[in-house]
């Protein structure tokens, strides 16, 4: 395979994202890379496909920004482009919660644990595991155990906590999504309304399923993903290797 499909974000306070995004379309253009790439004051949050050879260039470009220095990128394999068009678009949130927080998520966020350390936690069996995805996406697979909140849009995720977890905040809790995004800013929100013991699997399921210590050990299923695969596999690609 020539292609690759990159998922990335990055929660980094950026001052001029109209201009931000102007420069990223035309250098994505340049490259010939083809995806959906949100940004906005909070950061950036893309998933784009392309040749080895673009996409390679396209994450050293990114990385030689001060602020993505440290943004790290999931990789898969493809047979070609997964998406029709290359779009950059100025959001006011590169994930919509809909629901002001007081702290930016790189200040106050879960404890990041590594695809082993989650792992071993979720064989202790002591911790609420919750599902950071739409209700559409969990139905194609998910974590042993995991609570899935019967959701259409993120945004809905703060309600749905209200009334269904507010017993729950002395008790530790585990969140999970695709490629660590949404569990990211949903922790913020979580430690914000008083629950005490937050933690994040980082880099999502992505991440978990191609490290080859777990290799998707007690995730059941596949990942939903949106781009024209709409699932992949949780486990190591050799090909990747």
């Amino acid at each position: 395979m020539t292609y690759q499909v990159l998922l990335y974000y990055h929660f980094v306070k950026i001052d001029n994202p109209e201009e931000f995004s102007e420069v990223h379309l035309h250098y994505c253009n340049y490259l010939g890379l083809k995806g959906r790439v949100l940004v906005a004051k909070e950061g950036l949050n893309g998933t784009v496909s392309g040749t080895f050879a673009a996409c390679d260039e396209y994450r050293r470009w990114l990385q030689s920004d001060e602020r993505f220095t440290s943004m790290p990128f999931k990789i898969d394999p493809s047979e070609g482009h997964q998406f029709p068009k290359m779009h950059v678009k100025v959001r006011d949130e590169i994930i919509t919660l809909a629901r002001p927080l007081n702290h930016h998520p790189s200040e106050l966020s879960g404890v990041h644990l590594s695809p082993s350390e989650w792992r071993e936690m979720l064989q202790k069996g002591d911790a609420l595991i919750l599902d950071g995805r739409n209700n559409y996406e969990w139905q194609v697979g998910k974590f042993k155990g995991a609570v899935c909140p019967d959701v259409e849009s993120f945004r809905e995720f703060p309600d749905w906590i209200e009334k269904n977890l507010a017993e729950a905040k002395d008790k530790p809790l585990m969140t999970y999504c695709t490629g660590g995004i949404r569990c990211e800013k949903l922790s913020t929100y979580l430690l914000e309304s008083g629950f005490k013991e937050v933690y994040q699997l980082s880099g999502g399921i992505v991440a978990y399923g191609h490290d080859p210590e777990t290799a998707g050990e007690l995730f059941e299923g596949d990942c939903y993903v949106f781009d024209n695969r709409m699932a992949s596999e949780v486990k190591p690609n050799p090909e990747m290797d």
